[in-house]
């Protein structure tokens, strides 16, 4: 009979480690779970903004090959469409605060002199270059007027 009891006891004893077990064995999978779900969502941020960062590099691109457009070759209605979309990007620019104290010297400038004066402004573009824009502060007024209706209309696109 004493047997029987410690045979019991051990068995109870047993079976109460193996409940442990499998509880700590429950709790470690659960927090492998979480921690792989975390992973995965860090992951995919990570490719989400890595995909924005290259698609904003690209629009950049595309926004300096029209900056560095020579205009002058360029027939009249083109040239005036080109310096439309310059005034975009370069309102776009300021907006993303690229030019951070230059654009106010700029605009500083540009209203000194007078409305009918051609004054030739050069714009620092990324990556070294310049974009050039003629017209002074009333180009730059002239195209944020149709800024806005581009924007309402699904974005800006460039030629």
């Amino acid at each position: 009979m004493n047997a029987l009891n410690k045979l019991q006891c051990t068995l109870e004893k047993q079976v109460n480690v193996n409940l442990v077990d499998l509880e700590m064995k429950r709790e470690k999978d659960r927090k492998e779970f979480e921690l792989r779900e975390q992973v995965m969502k860090k992951e995919i941020e990570l490719k989400e903004k890595a995909q924005k960062l290259r698609e904003r590099a690209q629009r950049r691109q595309e926004q300096e090959r029209i900056m560095n457009q020579d205009l002058s070759k360029l027939p009249p209605t083109v040239r005036a469409s080109y310096e439309i979309f310059q005034g975009q990007i370069l309102k776009e620019w300021e907006i993303e605060g690229l030019f951070g104290n230059d654009m106010n010297d700029m605009e500083q400038e540009s209203s000194i002199c007078q409305d009918g004066e051609e004054v030739e402004q050069s714009v620092p573009a990324q990556g070294g270059g310049t974009g050039q824009l003629s017209g002074g502060r009333k180009s730059i007024s002239r195209t944020s007027r149709h800024s806005g209706a581009a924007r309402a209309s699904g974005g800006l696109k460039y030629p």
